[in-house]
């Protein structure tokens, strides 16, 4: 497969890419060591309110990429962040 690559660079083809993006997590049982989840567990936790305005400012502006994530300057709109 790496040779088929490097010939078709080497030829200046193009070549066909694909983003993966992997997120590991812990299972359920290494997340209940440290607290309660699911059902009505989720509900009671609350969000800090600086996550909070942070996901509001994310949304209202429209923001679906990561790298546009990055790029708006933390206190854009709000100095308390």
């Amino acid at each position: 497969m790496l040779e088929k690559l490097n010939k078709y660079l080497l030829a200046g083809q193009e070549v066909k890419t694909l983003k993966r993006y992997y997120v590991c997590l812990p299972s359920e049982e290494a997340h209940h060591k440290s607290h309660m989840t699911g059902g009505m567990h989720a509900l009671a936790q609350r969000m800090h309110s600086k996550v909070q305005m942070r996901i509001q400012e994310i949304v209202g502006a429209a923001i679906t990429e990561i790298s546009e994530v990055k790029r708006i300057p933390l206190c854009a709109r709000n100095p308390q962040l």
